[in-house]
């Protein structure tokens, strides 16, 4: 399942280098996890828009030219609740919930 995903995500970054990535998790730490782990596999040089609880670090953004990767507990997160937030959900152009952390990630 993880590889699946992360293959879609690798493949969609490929065809469209110039897409923005933004994570989402419960906490910024356990996002900057989850994104060193998937670059180790996908081995890109982006940095992603991490989201941290604070709702002054989501306005202005363009989710139509995002990818959103929902990490972990992502819920868990207070600006999930945010009007502007499920409109960035509504509006981005994938989202890709993935729930397992990805110590290692090995797909053929």
């Amino acid at each position: 399942m993880i590889c699946k995903a992360v293959d879609r995500l690798k493949n969609i970054l490929e065809c469209e280098p110039d897409i923005d990535i933004w994570i989402i998790s419960d906490t910024g730490f356990t996002a900057k996890a989850y994104w060193k782990s998937i670059n180790e596999y996908i081995k890109i040089k982006k940095k992603p828009k991490i989201f941290s609880s604070r709702t002054i670090d989501i306005d202005g953004l363009n989710p139509q030219d995002a990818i959103i990767i929902l990490a972990g507990q992502w819920y868990r997160n207070s600006i999930v609740s945010t009007d502007i937030f499920q409109y960035y959900l509504d509006n981005a152009k994938v989202t890709f919930p993935i729930g397992e952390m990805p110590c290692h990630i090995e797909c053929d």
